[in-house]
């Protein structure tokens, strides 16, 4: 018995797999509790100041408060983790949508359309954690991200269709 292993039907199994995968990600990460997100996020951020001041040589300065610039850069490191996790899902929708050999511009809507969906849903989600809100915000930071996660996949396909 000889098995015709259709490439491209293996690619859309994989793309599939990592969509879903990634939206299981999001929608954990949405699911923990405030206390657990904000310690976790505080956590990530503290490891980012201290790799940075190590790389910088700034931790010869005595008067640098770490714990000081945690407080101040963890809503920033939020907004990215945000923007971060959607510009992924863009990605990988992207990559999903455009292997259904669909015109570029349709998939790029279909991709962006399917990311804000996902956005709102996940922001909804979060009425219903301890603690979490939903923020039309947020909504705006995943869509960015999203929008420059589709971008850049949309460029790399580009790049690698003229060579």
């Amino acid at each position: 018995m000889v098995f015709c292993i259709n490439k491209e039907k293996i690619a859309k199994v994989i793309l599939w797999f990592l969509v879903l995968a990634w939206m299981v990600v999001i929608f954990c990460f949405s699911a923990q509790p405030a206390e657990v997100s904000d310690k976790t996020s505080k956590e990530v951020t503290k490891k980012i100041v201290k790799t940075t001041i190590e790389i910088t040589h700034m931790d010869k300065n005595k008067d640098l408060d770490v714990d000081a610039l945690v407080k101040k850069l963890d809503s920033f490191v939020r907004k990215a983790a945000h923007a971060y996790v959607f510009l992924v899902l863009g990605i990988l929708v992207f990559l999903l949508t455009k292997i259904f050999r669909v015109s570029t511009f349709k998939t790029f809507l279909i991709s962006f359309f399917c990311c804000v969906l996902y956005a709102c849903s996940d922001e909804t989600h979060q009425l219903f954690v301890h603690g979490r809100a939903c923020r039309f915000s947020d909504i705006l930071i995943d869509s960015t991200g999203a929008l420059l996660g589709i971008g850049i996949a949309s460029v790399c396909c580009y790049a690698v269709k003229k060579k």
